[in-house]
């Protein structure tokens, strides 16, 4: 039986997510549910799609992938804008968790392939810029600032490492510290 497999990871933009497919070539062994008999060929696949459900909403946004998916190279990747899903050419994706499915039809049939992606490019940014100001000679920055931005920093690696383990609670948790000490200390992100 086939089963999908995907990467997809945002960019420092908070603009693009870079979209490519893991799923390989049929091995009896290493990759029973890859693409080939006695599972669907890709020369039968249509309408490989992405669903993308955006933090705090109910319905998702499809967009139909390019001719070269799928695909049995890793290598091949896509870049999916913020335009290509709706928003506009400005408008960054939101901090949190976004659904993210990948799906493809083959003999009547419909293969998906679901993830969680935590997105947080938005506060790293800006506490980024937190730990830039305190080495900016003009910054003067007191005791309350440093601490500020090394909180921030021990966070974000906290932040990082519930995506990382899909702790869901804790990612949201920590998300909401960080957006505090954030909309506290505006960055310009």
């Amino acid at each position: 039986m086939l089963i999908l497999d995907f990467n997809i990871v945002t960019d420092k933009s908070c603009a693009e997510f870079v979209f490519s497919e893991k799923t390989g070539s049929y091995n009896s062994i290493k990759k029973p549910g890859g693409w080939g008999a006695p599972n669907p060929t890709i020369a039968s696949a249509t309408l490989p799609t992405l669903s993308v459900t955006f933090p705090g909403a109910t319905a998702s946004v499809n967009y139909v992938l390019s001719s070269s998916f799928p695909t049995t190279d890793p290598s091949i990747e896509q870049i999916v804008t913020n335009v290509n899903l709706g928003l506009g050419s400005t408008v960054k994706f939101t901090d949190g968790k976004h659904k993210i499915k990948y799906s493809v039809t083959t003999g009547g049939f419909t293969y998906t392939r679901e993830y969680i992606v935590f997105v947080y490019c938005n506060v790293s940014c800006c506490i980024n810029k937190m730990i830039a100001k305190i080495s900016d000679a003009t910054c003067k920055c007191d005791d309350d600032f440093i601490d500020k931005a090394l909180l921030a920093t021990t966070l974000l690696h906290g932040l990082e490492y519930a995506a990382i383990c899909q702790q869901e609670d804790k990612f949201a948790n920590i998300l909401k510290l960080l957006k505090a000490l954030c909309d506290d200390t505006p960055c310009d992100c």
